[in-house]
């Protein structure tokens, strides 16, 4: 059992901790160009993903973003 899942395609990296999961150089579709830095999402919430809530929840993102940098060394 893990508290977290990573992984990252072409130059996306993500981390799902719970109901929430961060992607990094965001992309609005596959082979689309990045249109934000971060995307922050709530899976119980929004489960298609249509709203971005990083600057709801900067401390949640912040976490997130330490998880991810943290598994990439």
């Amino acid at each position: 059992v893990h508290d977290a899942v990573f992984w990252d395609y072409d130059t996306q990296r993500a981390v799902r901790m719970g109901e929430w999961k961060l992607i990094q150089n965001y992309r609005d579709g596959l082979g689309m160009p990045m249109t934000k830095s971060e995307w922050l999402s709530n899976l119980k919430e929004d489960l298609s993903e249509t709203r971005d809530w990083s600057k709801e929840k900067p401390e949640i993102a912040r976490q997130l973003r330490e998880r991810l940098a943290d598994w990439k060394v």
